[in-house]
């Protein structure tokens, strides 16, 4: 799984402003969370109906690349579909009503490179890769290598709910890579729609555990898919997860408007 972001940093992108979600290519330091540096950089693709030639690497610059990139998007595509029709018969819905609102035009693929770094700069317990953040969207597919770093935030080892307040006050368990295993996040607008039924996950990407004691924490690749609703689609939490006693928590929200104002914020 291994790629060469080095290669893709060598051409160059046309990013239209009404596509802000897709075919984004992040040099290490660009991405902003709450004010600190992700020290990380990537490269996001989209559905092939939507996306943009003059995005892609030339043929001659990685030969083949497109086309495996693009065959694992729609094969995560297919997951995601599975996973939303099993999520809609949970709730007692028609086994499509999630599928509806998710046509693949929202997906986003991300290949994610974190640069090794001296061990000598960091000082135990630094977040030194990505801060405590939860997804934006409905759900996330994280496939990871061999090298670890992410955390998950144990929410009932604190009664914060914000990643900034979550950050200072959880306990975060570390996730151990295992290059079989698919991990699932639910995001902020599925948390949302079942009012907080299924909460959004806050995760960090921090110096892999023992490696602090090594010379440099090595480098880190990884793959991450985000299924987002379809852009007009307005997310309100659903009858069977609110009632009386249980009112609802959220009025409803414009997701495409919605996922705009976190990227314009993330990239600002």
């Amino acid at each position: 799984m291994r790629f060469g972001l080095s290669v893709l940093f060598t051409f160059e992108t046309t990013i239209l402003k009404e596509r802000k979600l897709i075919n984004r290519l992040n040099r290490i330091e660009k991405e902003k969370v709450r004010g600190q540096t992700a020290l990380k950089e990537n490269f996001d693709f989209g559905d092939s109906k939507v996306n943009i030639a003059s995005c892609w690497p030339r043929e001659d610059q990685l030969p083949g690349f497109r086309d495996f990139a693009m065959d694992f998007h729609q094969n995560c595509s297919r997951l995601i579909g599975k996973l939303l029709e099993c999520l809609s018969v949970a709730l007692k819905m028609e086994p499509d009503f999630f599928s509806c609102y998710h046509t693949g035009s929202m997906f986003v693929s991300s290949l994610l490179h974190y640069p090794a770094v001296s061990s000598t700069s960091v000082q135990p317990g630094q977040v030194v890769r990505n801060p405590a953040h939860s997804d934006f969207g409905t759900l996330t597919l994280l496939f990871q290598q061999n090298v670890g770093g992410l955390e998950v935030a144990d929410m009932s080892s604190t009664e914060k709910s914000s990643s900034a307040a979550v950050e200072k006050s959880a306990t975060f368990i570390p996730v151990e890579p295992n290059p079989e295993i698919v991990l699932v996040n639910v995001g902020y607008l599925l948390m949302r729609w079942t009012n907080a039924r299924w909460k959004n996950s806050v995760h960090r990407v921090s110096a892999p555990s023992g490696s602090i004691n090594s010379e440099s924490i090595p480098e880190r690749y990884s793959f991450a898919f985000f299924s987002y609703p379809d852009a007009q689609t307005i997310v309100e939490p659903l009858p069977a997860c609110h009632n009386t006693e249980m009112p609802k928590r959220w009025g409803p929200i414009n997701a495409g408007e919605y996922l705009l104002s976190k990227r314009d914020k993330l990239y600002s």
